[in-house]
C-alpha cells in the first residue's frame, strides 16, 4: 500500500503520521508549505524550529509561495481589516490547488487530507482513481458553527466563521470518499449531520511518549493545568469560574496558550485566580504539565483534545468534557473524570474531590501513564490508520 498525505501544517498529527508511515515503508509523498530539513538556509534565517519527524527528504513536496503569502496577509490584516478566517480560507485554497497539480495516477493507493484545504485535491485523486480520506481536525462544520454562535452570544464576542469556508467544508465532506474522525464525538455529530456512518472512520490520534513523561514536582501545591488556545470554544470561562468560587488554600490554577482575540476582559475578570504562560513549543510542555496535580480541558467543541494523552503521559488525572475524545480515552473514576459541557458545578466538585484525595488524585495520575502508553502513542496511532487504511482497500 502507497499513501500519500497533504498537510499544510495545522494539526501536527498528520505530519507525526508521515513520519510512522515512511518508517513503515507506506510513504509515497508528503505534501507540506514548509519542511526544516529541505530548506536548512531558510530555517537559519528565520528561527523556525526544526522538524521533529523523521522522513525521507525525497518524499516530501514544499510550496513555499503557501508560507510566503501567508506571511503577507498575516503583516497586512490589520491594514486590511480583514478577518483572519478569510486570510486562512485563502491560503488554504492556495495550498489545495497545488496539491491537485502535484498528485498523479500511479502512485499512491490512496490519499489522506486536512480538512478545508482539501476540496481540488479531493477532486482530482477522484479522477485518478485514488481513495480520498479526509482528516476532519473539527467536529462537523455546522456543529461547530452552532457551539461558537451560542457561546458567542452568551459572551458578546465577534462571530468568527466565514461562510466560505463552511461551504468548502460541506462540500468536502460530501466529496470525500471517507472521513477520518478522530473520536466517537465527531462521528456521532457527522451521523446527525446526515452522513453515512459507514464513511466516517473513528482513529484516535497518539503522542511522542519520548517528549511527555513525568518529572520530579518542584513543590506540594495543587496546581490545576489547562493547555490550549485562550477562547471561547474551549469553555475557559466555565473553569474560571469554578476555580474563582472553591477559594482553597495551596491552589493554583496555569492557563498556558496564547490568549486570542476577545478574551482579555474576560480573563481581566477573574484575576488574581490563575497565572497565564503563553504558547511555547510542543515538546517543553512536559517540564509545565508534571508541575500539575489534575489536567482540565473543559472544552465546548473539540475533536479530540491531543492535549488530554500529553497530559496524561506526564502523570495528570484528567478532568475532561463530554463533547472531546473523553468517551475514547479517559475512564470514569480511574484516570479521570468525564463532565457535561458549561457545567460549572460539575468542575468544581471533580477539583475539589481530587484536592481533598491527593493520594487518589497521584494513583489515577499513575493509571493515566499507563494507559497513554498503552493505547496512545504514534506507533498505535500508525496501526490504527493503517487497519483503517486496509479495511477500506480490501473492500
Amino acid at each position: 500500500m502507497k499513501i500519500s498525505i497533504s498537510y499544510i501544517g495545522g494539526n501536527p498529527t498528520c505530519f507525526q503520521l508521515a513520519g510512522q508511515f515512511d518508517r513503515k515503508g507506506y510513504l509515497d509523498t508528503l505534501f507540506m508549505p514548509y519542511c526544516s530539513r529541505k530548506h536548512r538556509l531558510l530555517t537559519k534565517i528565520h528561527g523556525r524550529i526544526e522538524d521533529r519527524q523523521i522522513i525521507d527528504i525525497m518524499k516530501v513536496k514544499t510550496n513555499l509561495k503557501t508560507v510566503f503569502y501567508r506571511k503577507l496577509l498575516s503583516k497586512t490584516r490589520k491594514i486590511r481589516n480583514a478577518p483572519k478566517n478569510r486570510d486562512r480560507f485563502r491560503t488554504g485554497d492556495m495550498f489545495d490547488r497545488w496539491v491537485a497539480k502535484k498528485i498523479v495516477s500511479g502512485n499512491s493507493d490512496l490519499i489522506l487530507v486536512e480538512s478545508h484545504t482539501a476540496l481540488h485535491t479531493i477532486k482530482k485523486a477522484k479522477e485518478l482513481g485514488i481513495v480520498t480520506f479526509l482528516y476532519r481536525t473539527n467536529s462537523h462544520i455546522n456543529i461547530q458553527y452552532k457551539i461558537d454562535s451560542e457561546e458567542i452570544e452568551r459572551l458578546g464576542l465577534s462571530p468568527w466563521h466565514d461562510q466560505k469556508d463552511i461551504e468548502r467544508g460541506l462540500e468536502e465532506y460530501e466529496e470525500a470518499d471517507y472521513i477520518i474522525a478522530l473520536s466517537t464525538f465527531v462521528k456521532q455529530g457527522f451521523i446527525d449531520e446526515g452522513i453515512n456512518a459507514d464513511r466516517v472512520l473513528v482513529v484516535s490520534p497518539g503522542i511522542d511518549v519520548n517528549h511527555f513523561r513525568n518529572i520530579t514536582k518542584n513543590d506540594n501545591i495543587f496546581r490545576i493545568i489547562y493547555c490550549g488556545g485562550i477562547n471561547h470554544r474551549k469553555g475557559i470561562v466555565y473553569l474560571l469560574e469554578a476555580v474563582s468560587s472553591l477559594k482553597l488554600r495551596n491552589m493554583e490554577l496555569w492557563l498556558i496558550g496564547n490568549v486570542e482575540f476577545g478574551m482579555e476582559d474576560i480573563l481581566r475578570r477573574y484575576n488574581g485566580n490563575y497565572k497565564l504562560m503563553n504558547f511555547m513549543p510542543n515538546y517543553e510542555l512536559y517540564k509545565y504539565y508534571s508541575q500539575g496535580s489534575v489536567f482540565v480541558l473543559p472544552s465546548l467543541e473539540d475533536s479530540f483534545g491531543r492535549v488530554i494523552v500529553e497530559a496524561m503521559a506526564c502523570g495528570l488525572p484528567a478532568i475532561v468534557t463530554t463533547n472531546t475524545a473523553a468517551g475514547d480515552v479517559v475512564r470514569e473514576n480511574v484516570d479521570g473524570f468525564i463532565v457535561p459541557i458549561r457545567n460549572v458545578e460539575a468542575l468544581r466538585e471533580k477539583i475539589l474531590y481530587l484536592y481533598e484525595n491527593q493520594d487518589i488524585c497521584r494513583e489515577m495520575g499513575d493509571n493515566a501513564i499507563r494507559r497513554v502508553h498503552e493505547k496512545f502513542t504514534l506507533n498505535a496511532f500508525a496501526d490504527r490508520m493503517f487497519s483503517a487504511f486496509k479495511t477500506v482497500l480490501n473492500k
